[in-house]
């Protein structure tokens, strides 16, 4: 239902995009994963960063790996599917 595939462990971040949340630290954190692990970030939340996220994202070498979410009600859902 997230559109993710199953390649390898997914990874998540439920929160507000601002600053003060240190979303970034995440997609930090995935790119050198990645160079060993299929892994996935999916970050659920909107705000103010989430231009500064994407941008992160693709300038990491990891947008392809990364589904933003936007704002979501169903967190509960969003939690059970990650790893």
């Amino acid at each position: 239902a997230l559109g993710l595939t199953m390649d390898g462990p997914v990874l998540g971040v439920c929160a507000r995009l601002e600053r003060e949340k240190r979303v970034h630290l995440a997609l930090h954190a995935l790119a050198p994963l990645r160079r060993s692990v299929p892994a996935q970030l999916v970050i659920a939340g909107s705000g103010s960063q989430e231009g500064a996220l994407r941008t992160l994202a693709a300038e990491l070498g990891v947008a392809e790996a990364v589904t933003f979410l936007g704002h979501r009600t169903d967190v509960t859902e969003v939690l059970a599917a990650l790893d």
